[in-house]
């Protein structure tokens, strides 16, 4: 009271006070601390089960903590410990935050109208906390404490991007958190990613999925990749930081997510940058989305060429000839395969001596041609190989609840699943592996049956760091570190490893995924468009399909020949090159070396398709510059070289619906030719640019139109590339 009539007298020195106390109630900002965070008590309404009161609510005995996680990006975790000791697939944060403010608001004693804020939740303010909310960037994050739900908004111009509207958290009898939650979803909504699903069409909206990798031979879903970061086209990125099962549903009433067991519930949400033009920029979220999980590794040299394979060359004499063959016609071509029953047992992680007598002599021949030399690796071990009681007596293998070793997939026992969730178990296989190939000058690694491969065994997998149940998705990112941390461990620069799975982080270690064992028809070829860009999207950005389909491929069916041609000119603009496939009539019986497909090289499909693949690989090779630019480019931002129109155009909404045509990096648009004898096919061109065929720089197309351009069907060796001219 005395105070008020100096005050008057001195305005300068009112004026600071106001100012520094409003400053001081409003918000704490932090750019150079290490660590800021919102938590806050869960009322005992939240769908949470168990607690004890606390003194400003109805505590359920959970804690909500929100941390700043990157740019315009948030961690948020419920539990009644928090797990920083679980990162799962995150990294540690940027330590230099941006734009942070935290602000806790509590009912006034004095005046039940008036909001009060705080800047930090003081545990001996007996007031009630109302609201609480966090902003980081172009970010905000509100947590309504009557429910304890949470939502999110971009602040640039103040739309809800989604919201928390159940989230039910039950402890269960594995001793850890059973979690279902839903989300608000929007009619006119997109979401995109979510890895490798054979749905037909890009955007995941009304699919319900299962959280588990798998390995499938129907068609109508094919082998799943389930990688649970999703994109939305209101502008944001979701990720689902949990390898637990559960199921995932899309409906315009709701995103549903499930867990069947986590220590936590922990997601991660991102938007783009408040300096950006437009609401939904595609390459800030997925940047964002690569700071969180890991960027990838340098793209080798070697990977922008073609790589060979088939399944499979039985010995080393027919190797060498295949690379003898590639040279002497003047075919670009970079790596070749060794594919799987190239040892004598699963588990023995070596060559069979009576098929491949001198490996290392092999690799050198080949090496000599400038061709780099793969091999196939699986992670089970048979009863039989020499390194089975190794990995059994030292606990390096998967369990039953009962402590015995489980068999990987039932109907392939006594085959046993190795455990890389065990360090000792990583360390002793990469033992072999540098024993067993690297000694031989083996480089480049194929992890097949990465899911691991299984058909829902019962009982569930004991991993070393828990039950499937927990982390059964997470097993490919466990599996890869063995790879890429024995790799680094031989001061090698550049890791490579080929996969037919992959769990968010997976990139970071090398991963290069390829959409498993498809059809060689064109409906397959047709589903491959849409999965090589949801990779991408997921974080994927090495991905391939095998070039002609898998099986079912007949070499002298002139409907395979157009088809092989046609998914040759698809396979030239994927970020990997690949030929691979069980092609028939098979090759006869080896009675020392085992089955094999029939010839699969790239002259062996008759003179006409012989041409038309010629070309194009031509062309790739004389892409090889670009594409090392644009790769490295995903290195360092996470950008994908392969990814939808929409990313690049994002303001023509009609790009939005276009999900069988992509961009090339930014300077090529590719529109496969997915049906068989075509002769002619729609293809939108996008606005803001000018297309030029890339076989004929004379004809122009206009951006914003949909044109029915004509299909030779004599001269399958011209496609429908065009070149980006931006006016």
């Amino acid at each position: 009271m005395m105070m008020m009539p100096l005050l008057l007298r001195r305005p300068l020195i009112f004026l600071f006070l106001l100012l520094f106390y409003t400053s001081i109630s409003l918000a704490l900002t932090a750019k150079h601390v290490a660590h800021t965070s919102l938590r806050v008590p869960l009322p005992s309404n939240d769908g949470v089960d168990g607690g004890d009161g606390g003194d400003n609510s109805d505590s359920s005995g959970y804690i909500l903590q929100i941390d700043p996680w990157g740019r315009d990006s948030v961690r948020v975790r419920v539990a009644t410990r928090i797990r920083d000791d679980v990162p799962w697939a995150l990294l540690p944060p940027d330590h230099i935050l941006h734009n942070v403010s935290i602000i806790y608001h509590y009912e006034d004693d004095d005046d039940d109208d008036h909001e009060g804020k705080r800047n930090d939740n003081n545990d001996d303010d007996h007031r009630k906390l109302i609201k609480a909310e966090i902003t980081n960037g172009n970010l905000q994050v509100i947590v309504d404490m009557a429910t304890g739900l949470v939502v999110f908004i971009r602040v640039s111009d103040g739309v809800v991007l989604t919201q928390e509207l159940v989230r039910t958290i039950t402890p269960n009898a594995l001793g850890y958190l059973t979690l279902n939650v839903t989300y608000e979803a929007f009619d006119d909504e997109r979401i995109f990613g979510f890895g490798s699903h054979k749905i037909g069409k890009l955007d995941n909206k009304n699919q319900t999925y299962i959280l588990k990798q798998s390995i499938t031979y129907d068609l109508s879903h094919g082998g799943v990749v389930a990688i649970p970061f999703v994109t939305s086209s209101r502008g944001y990125g979701f990720f689902w930081n949990m390898p637990s099962f559960g199921i995932v549903t899309f409906n315009t009433s709701g995103s549903y997510w499930s867990s069947e067991a986590s220590y936590q519930y922990d997601i991660w949400l991102t938007t783009s940058s408040s300096s950006s033009s437009s609401r939904f920029v595609p390459s800030d979220i997925i940047s964002n989305y690569a700071d969180a999980t890991g960027h990838p590794p340098p793209f080798p040299d070697f990977a922008t060429g073609f790589i060979q394979s088939k399944d499979r060359y039985r010995n080393q004499t027919q190797l060498i000839s295949v690379a003898q063959g590639y040279k002497q016609r003047d075919l670009p071509i970079s790596t070749i395969v060794i594919d799987w029953f190239h040892w004598t047992d699963y588990g023995d992680y070596r060559f069979n001596l009576n098929c491949w007598p001198d490996a290392k002599d092999m690799v050198k021949q080949i090496k000599a041609m400038g061709i780099d030399t793969m091999v196939t690796v699986w992670p089970l071990i048979d009863g039989k190989s020499i390194n089975f009681p190794v990995f059994n007596n030292s606990h390096y293998l998967v369990r039953c609840p009962s402590g015995t070793p489980v068999d990987n997939c039932h109907t392939y026992a006594p085959y046993y699943l190795y455990d890389p969730t065990n360090p000792e178990a990583r360390k002793y296989l990469w033992s072999l592996i540098v024993k067993g190939y690297y000694s031989n000058g083996i480089k480049l690694f194929w992890l097949d049956a990465a899911e691991p491969e299984q058909f829902d065994p019962v009982p569930r997998h004991i991993y070393s760091a828990g039950p499937e149940e927990l982390l059964g998705m997470a097993y490919d990112l466990y599996h890869h570190q063995t790879f890429y941390d024995g790799m680094k461990s031989m001061n090698e620069s550049s890791v490579f490893l080929l996969s037919r799975s992959a769990w968010a982080g997976c990139q970071r270690y090398g991963a290069a995924v390829w959409s498993g064992d498809t059809s060689s028809d064109f409906a397959d070829l047709q589903q491959q468009v849409r999965i090589g860009l949801n990779m991408g999207l997921s974080g994927i950005y090495w991905w391939t399909s095998d070039i002609g389909g898998y099986s079912n491929g007949n070499i002298t069916d002139p409907m395979f020949q157009e088809l092989i041609v046609r998914w040759f000119q698809f396979g030239a603009f994927c970020p990997l090159f690949r030929l691979h496939g069980h092609r028939i009539p098979q090759d006869p019986d080896s009675a020392t070396c085992g089955t094999s497909g029939g010839p699969n090289e790239v002259w062996e499909f008759g003179s006409t398709a012989y041409d038309s693949i010629r070309s194009v690989m031509m062309i790739r090779a004389s892409m090889k510059t670009y594409i090392a630019q644009n790769m490295a480019l995903a290195s360092k931002s996470g950008i994908p070289i392969m990814r939808p129109l929409w990313f690049d155009f994002a303001s023509d909404a009609r790009t939005l619906d276009i999900d069988d045509q992509f961009m090339f990096g930014p300077d090529y648009m590719m529109a496969p030719v997915l049906e068989y004898k075509a002769t002619n096919r729609t293809v939108y061109f996008p606005q803001g640019a000018q297309w030029l065929y890339y076989f004929d720089h004379s004809m122009v197309y206009q951006g914003g139109v949909s044109v029915v351009v004509p299909i030779s069907s004599s001269d399958l060796s011209t496609f429908l590339l065009y070149v980006r001219k931006d006016i």
